[in-house]
């Protein structure tokens, strides 16, 4: 922007910085008061104030200060030099609180794009628009500043009265930029204007409202970040239209495309869709390629060191650091924690970690830095508030380090998570005695704290294992299975048999050797009768899963024996529960999974008693038995998931509904759930249920096309592989071996052939006869003749399921 005066100043050759030097010098500023306001050196000033006099020959500083206050006052708006992206919506807002009110303050975060929004509306106001730069200001420049922006004399004792004078008959829009740092002296000066001056409109951009009674606040919030990692979805968003536009204008050869958005999308969301951190990062793009730029943001700070465009020569980090010195020693001992947290926060949380602060009411310190943009809010029905800081602001607020707050920010974190964790499993195992209203359960909280806890505190892992294994197998997701495994595999034996015996069968849903790896670790750490029990358990699980049953029995009837003997009837109804999974007679399977849920039931967990009976279900329908109770178990663990919001379980009771519906002859409606369940599987990581959808979405009844069918049971076979039992993997291969068959794929039916007869050495009464199923086709037998086909039969034979999946799965997976 420049000022009318200016030419004058030009003419004399004049630079930027003299000028904004010579606008403080007008002020009655001393030389260090000028250099901490410009961050320069005294000896700096110094020396532009030298050139001033020489320049503009003038003989002294009081002649200085007579000119700089004399030069006229009103600011020209330049015109826009990029086009404002993504901000229509709150343009349009503002205009029409322009247009009813008399006041109005844009309030957002450093960087968010405050004054270019407020620029662009006075562009396009309709009458006459002014302009006053606060951000260099003191408050006792505060009137005379606003005065010369209006155009008054600078000593006018009653603004409002001489601001009457000056505009009468006038409609003029006067924006006062950066107010943050003369809060009191702005909301003085600009009150007293609001409302008294007819024609005058108010339009000020400050990190806080400047708390008066005429004023109306329009909170600016960062851009919308791309939804996904597609081109579409980073053209869809406001944050990835202004990252393409700068980019495209930083360098021609950038070329956006598929490959480039999904690192795109990634920038967006890891500055916030702060756009002053988008443009900064944009302009990379001359001398980075942009996938180096998006895996070189993991410390924005680097970013932030780098200047902004315009005069002042600021950079988004001095913007956040400038926040930083103008809070108090409260406020920035909490922020400062705060900052320190991995994620989102509640009020709880913060008063958790912000208690060994010396009389602080963390209530009001934190709504204090939110109403300052230094944190962020939102509030969603019937849930407490969240509270985040933009990354930009955490990285800033870090650098100021004291370690001794982040040490105890994370411990108690963590420790706040492990007991909302804990809170979360009594409310689901056991509803009568939880509390009417328990904690919600926020994962990645929970996950945060486990990382943590497991390079910190040995005893806390033990305890967030448990309860995050057991949450985990109720609501699943890859995330938390991936890290429950992690930790159990890396952390030292003295985590305790129960976590790692819990962990072991969380983990089952991801990998059967994983598991298996862990329930021997847990063997290894046993030391009491107790310890023997979670180390069985978890053996029994893993083998039961294997239909190992021989294994499975002898483990689980010792699990069995020292649960009674030490009163455990939840450990003792879980090992009947996995003993139902490991028997063959399905009699057996029913007599175990009822003896379960009763002690399920007398244990106080109903969430497992109701999986128990999905699990009965699920195998009457499977092996075409007591179907007549099939849909009454349904109807129960459907109920009772949907109360209790438990997402999970409620698609294992509707998987099974779907296998009952194909077998009473409804295909369609069969397809229409099972197509409702298969992506709450596949983003929970529930590996096993995954396999199971797949391979009864491709039964020749639901769909018949081969191909298609094909497809789904290749996919299905690479899950089984991982997670399924020898007899899971013989259901699926043999559906496999058909469908290839009917699509005339030879090849792929000679090689599943020869797996499937492979596999009889592990699965002998199950895989046997469905390989004798398949010889005793007389179209499939007359192929087996090709010479061919006993060559891809005996290359199936050799390599198994591993060699189907790592030639044909890369081709289906999505």
């Amino acid at each position: 922007m420049q000022r009318t005066g200016q030419p004058r100043l030009e003419a004399a050759g004049v630079t930027a910085r003299e000028s904004e030097v010579l606008a403080a010098i007008g002020r009655r500023l001393s030389n260090r008061e000028i250099a901490a306001q410009l961050t320069i050196s005294v000896r700096t000033v110094e020396s532009h104030v030298s050139a001033l006099l020489r320049k503009l020959g003038l003989p002294d500083r009081p002649a200085l200060v007579w000119l700089a206050q004399h030069l006229p006052g009103e600011v020209v708006i330049p015109p826009a030099v990029t086009p404002l992206v993504g901000r229509d919506d709150e343009l349009a807002e503002l205009d029409g609180m322009l247009t009813a009110c008399g006041l109005v303050t844009v309030v957002g975060p450093a960087g968010c794009g405050k004054t270019r929004l407020a620029l662009e509306a006075a562009r396009r106001w309709h009458s006459e628009a002014r302009v006053v730069e606060l951000w260099s200001a003191a408050s006792r420049d505060v009137d005379a500043l606003i005065a010369a922006g209006l155009g008054i004399g600078y000593e006018a004792r009653d603004l409002a009265a001489a601001a009457r004078v000056t505009l009468y008959g006038r409609e003029v829009l006067l924006v006062v930029d950066n107010c943050e740092h003369v809060t009191a002296a702005a909301a003085a000066a600009l009150g007293a204007l609001a409302g008294a001056v007819p024609g005058l409109r108010l339009l000020t951009t400050s990190r806080e409202p400047l708390g008066i009674a005429a004023e109306n606040v329009l909170a600016l919030t960062p851009l919308g970040v791309p939804a996904g990692s597609h081109l579409e979805d980073v053209l869809a968003s406001a944050a990835g239209r202004l990252f393409l536009d700068r980019a495209r204008a930083a360098s021609s050869r950038f070329r956006p495309d598929e490959t480039s958005a999904p690192y795109v999308a990634a920038i967006c969301r890891r500055l916030d869709g702060l756009p002053l951190a988008i443009e900064l990062a944009a302009a990379r793009i001359r001398t980075l390629d942009v996938r180096e730029l998006a895996e070189g943001l993991q410390d924005t700070i680097h970013l932030l060191g780098q200047p902004a465009r315009g005069g002042r020569q600021r950079s988004l980090y001095s913007a956040v650091e400038w926040s930083w010195q103008l809070l108090d020693d409260t406020e920035r001992g909490l922020l400062r924690r705060l900052a320190a947290l991995p994620g989102e926060f509640t009020l709880e949380l913060a008063e958790v970690i912000g208690q060994e602060l010396p009389a602080v009411d963390v209530r009001s310190t934190l709504m204090r830095l939110v109403e300052q943009s230094l944190v962020n809010m939102r509030l969603a029905p019937g849930e407490p508030a969240r509270y985040w800081l933009l990354s930009v602001i955490q990285a800033s607020v870090l650098e100021h380090a004291d370690p001794a707050a982040d040490e105890h920010a994370a411990s108690g974190h963590a420790r706040f998570f492990c007991q909302a964790a804990e809170d979360a499993v009594n409310a689901h195992s056991h509803p009568a005695s939880a509390p009417p209203e328990p904690a919600a359960f926020d994962e990645p909280g929970v996950l945060a704290a486990l990382a943590w806890s497991a390079t910190h505190d040995p005893a806390l892992t033990s305890r967030l294992l448990v309860s995050t294994a057991w949450l985990a197998e109720l609501e699943p997701s890859r995330p938390a299975l991936e890290l429950i495994r992690d930790v159990a595999m890396s952390s030292p034996y003295n985590l305790g048999c129960e976590a790692l015996a819990m962990s072991a069968v969380a983990v089952t849903l991801l990998s059967l050797d994983d598991a298996g790896r862990l329930a021997r670790k847990c063997r290894l750490a046993a030391v009491s009768d107790r310890d023997d029990a979670f180390a069985y358990w978890a053996s029994g699980w893993v083998h039961a899963y294997r239909q190992e049953e021989s294994a499975a029995l002898i483990s689980l009837d010792r699990v069995i024996a020292l649960a009674r003997n030490g009163g455990d009837l939840w450990l003792e109804a879980s090992a009947l529960q996995a003993r139902s999974v490991a028997r063959g007679r399905i009699e057996d399977a029913f007599d175990d999974g009822e003896q379960a849920v009763i002690r399920f039931v007398l244990a106080g967990d109903l969430t497992q008693a109701n999986n128990v009976r999905y699990m009965l279900a699920s195998r009457a329908v499977e092996a075409h038995a007591h179907l007549d109770s099939v849909p009454v178990w349904l109807e129960a663990c459907e109920a009772y998931a949907s109360g209790r919001q438990l997402r999970h379980e409620l698609a294992h009771a509707r998987f099974t509904r779907a296998s009952y519906e194909r077998l009473q002859g409804r295909p369609g409606e069969a397809q229409r759930l099972l197509e409702e369940v298969l992506p709450v599987f596949r983003t929970a990581g529930d590996l096993r249920c995954t396999a199971r959808v797949l391979r009864e979405l491709a039964q020749p009844s639901i769909n018949a096309d081969p191909a298609a069918r094909t497809d789904l049971l290749l996919e299905s076979l690479h899950a089984a592989a991982i997670v399924g039992g020898p007899g899971m993997r013989a259901r699926v291969l043999a559906d496999l071996t058909a469908a290839a068959f009917s699509s005339r794929n030879l090849v792929l039916t000679a090689r599943c052939a020869g797996a499937l007869e492979a596999l009889n050495r592990q699965a002998p009464r199950e895989a046997a006869d469905l390989a004798a199923a398949i010889l005793a086709d007389p179209a499939r037998n007359a192929a087996m003749c090709d010479p061919a086909y006993a060559s891809f039969f005996e290359e199936g034979r050799a390599g198994g399921i591993d060699l189907l999946t790592r030639l044909y799965f890369p081709a289906t997976r999505s």
